[in-house]
């Protein structure tokens, strides 16, 4: 069959009024029920779907990186103390004995040669900027 066949048999057919007690249950059902919301799930994905419409395959193979990511992380995880915190732990109270055997030394120092002497003269202050050219300027410029 052709479809130009098929529309003019379709042409041809009259329609048949709906029945009198169909149109009355369906008007009576429809109008006892309000209207439903929409449910959080329906309007999230909703929402989503319009969000992520340009590429959605992308934007779930991220989704599925990250998720990935975040259980190796959690997985990776366990109670003991990570190693860099325990050496941070010790880099600080040698830093800290290096400090004080360097203070100490100074205070020795300090004590053998005697106090610093002080300047005699204050120190120069710098010049004041000059102008670039060794032209003199008029005083009265009109």
């Amino acid at each position: 069959m052709n479809p130009d066949d098929f529309e003019r048999q379709l042409q041809r057919q009259s329609f048949r009024p709906v029945p009198v007690e169909w149109r009355e249950e369906i008007l009576a059902a429809a109008t006892a029920q309000p209207p439903a919301k929409p449910s959080l799930v329906c309007a999230l994905n909703t929402r989503l779907s319009a969000l992520l419409w340009p590429c959605p395959q992308a934007w779930a193979g991220l989704a599925a990186v990250w998720l990935v990511i975040v259980a190796v992380n959690f997985a990776s995880k366990n109670g003991k103390p990570a190693m860099a915190a325990k050496s941070v732990a010790h880099s600080n109270g040698a830093i800290a004995g290096l400090f004080g055997l360097w203070t100490q030394r100074e205070i020795e120092l300090a004590g053998v040669a005697g106090p610093f002497p002080r300047p005699l003269a204050p120190p120069p202050q710098p010049a004041l900027p000059r102008p670039r050219s060794e032209r003199e300027v008029p005083a009265a410029m009109v």
